[in-house]
């Protein structure tokens, strides 16, 4: 028999897939983790008469996505923003973390011949976290602390540690950490500008900075970037560096910045900002469809 009569199939591997889900037992939680409904609340901003919306996980995670596409995009507001949530989740974490510490000291006071297990739901909830987004999942994490923390404000009140009033403080207060990180997540706006469009400038990089605001050294030259931002395309590093070459007026010989290490191709980055990433810009915005967390569409 001939070589060629040999037929060899090469193993063909599926994508990766993990179920993942948040299980969670008090009603604190789940209404932060859902969003509150203005239609059924009938809250109102007593301002102006206007109802506002307190966002949920799902928004969170959609705008997280979106944010993680126009960075792979190198949009250096995304990257900011990115950032700025890093950072707020992780203090917000750690606030979370000290007042559980504060409620496991009021807890400690119960007799030693007292014995008491965790207060758990006897049908606690679980929900789907679908994202294609680190900081969504670090988002996730954060929504499970406040869980932790409240059922221990919720033991500590029913053991007759803490008072009605001091319950209802500690819960607002809680509360009010993780809404701040949900509502700092909606302050991005899409640009469709790259960093090598803010370095020529123009009047649609004054309009940006004008409603943005200026933007750092560090988060503009790509060396100040949340650990999760997605790599910078290379294709958009070789704009940057003949946008920096056309602005000092050097020859085509300018050296290349060297400030960015982790330029991969366009495709790469898109890729690791998520699998579902795919599309077309439109109308220079992306766009988001479907229920629950949306894949986003972007220039291929």
């Amino acid at each position: 028999m001939s070589d060629s009569a040999i037929s060899v199939t090469a193993p063909q591997l599926g994508a990766l897939r993990s179920t993942i889900t948040i299980q969670l037992h008090t009603f604190h939680a789940c209404r932060l983790w859902e969003g509150v409904n203005i239609n059924d609340d009938n809250h109102a901003d007593e301002s102006n008469g206007r109802p506002f919306n307190r966002p949920g996980m799902r928004v969170f995670m959609s705008n997280m996505h979106q944010t993680t596409v126009a960075s792979g995009m190198w949009d250096p507001y995304a990257d900011k923003h990115m950032l700025d949530i890093e950072q707020a989740i992780a203090k917000a974490r750690q606030t979370l973390l000290e007042q559980k510490q504060t409620i496991s000291a009021v807890l400690s006071q119960v007799p030693s011949s007292i014995s008491m297990t965790d207060n758990l739901s006897v049908s606690p909830r679980q929900f789907p976290v679908i994202s294609a987004t680190p900081l969504a999942f670090q988002g996730s994490y954060l929504v499970s602390d406040f869980d932790e923390l409240i059922r221990s404000i919720l033991l500590a009140s029913h053991v007759g540690l803490i008072g009605n009033v001091d319950k209802k403080l500690l819960i607002r207060d809680a509360a009010r950490v993780v809404r701040s990180v949900f509502d700092k997540s909606r302050r991005y706006r899409y640009t469709g500008l790259t960093r090598a469009d803010y370095v020529l400038g123009g009047a649609k990089v004054l309009a940006a900075i004008e409603r943005n605001g200026e933007l750092p050294a560090g988060i503009l030259d790509g060396t100040l970037r949340s650990q999760f931002s997605p790599p910078l395309p290379k294709a958009q590093l070789d704009a940057m560096n003949e946008a920096l070459a056309t602005r000092a007026g050097l020859a085509a010989g300018h050296p290349p910045i060297n400030t960015v290490t982790d330029a991969v191709s366009a495709t790469e980055a898109l890729d690791e900002a998520g699998e579902e990433v795919t599309g077309a810009v439109i109308n220079g915005a992306t766009k988001m469809t479907g229920a629950g967390v949306s894949d986003i569409e972007v220039e291929a």
